[in-house]
């Protein structure tokens, strides 16, 4: 297991969430014309969704839309190391979208 992109995450698969391990129950293209945003982070961290796509703003406490953000919010992101047995998470610090 380990680290994948999404589009090798299938249906039936775990994978961490907001709420922890949670089984994937469907997989694949929400829409062929969707927008789509790419966010990079001041951690050189990249972020590509559809403009629906919740990201968690730390400012505001929410998951807010990615295509709502603005040039330095703070997100709250999640970063799992995974080791094939879905016990250890981690969570980055702040990250100010540019």
């Amino acid at each position: 297991h380990g680290r994948r992109t999404i589009n090798h995450i299938q249906a039936g698969e775990y994978v961490w969430s907001s709420q922890g391990l949670r089984r994937v129950l469907w997989a694949g293209c929400t829409s062929l014309s969707s927008e789509v945003y790419q966010l990079d982070t001041e951690n050189n961290i990249n972020l590509v969704a559809t403009e629906c796509h919740p990201i968690y703003n730390k400012d505001l406490d929410i998951f807010v839309p990615i295509g709502s953000l603005k040039n330095g919010d703070t997100l709250e992101i999640m970063a799992c190391q995974a080791d094939g047995d879905g016990e250890q998470q981690e969570w980055m610090g702040r990250q100010d979208a540019r």
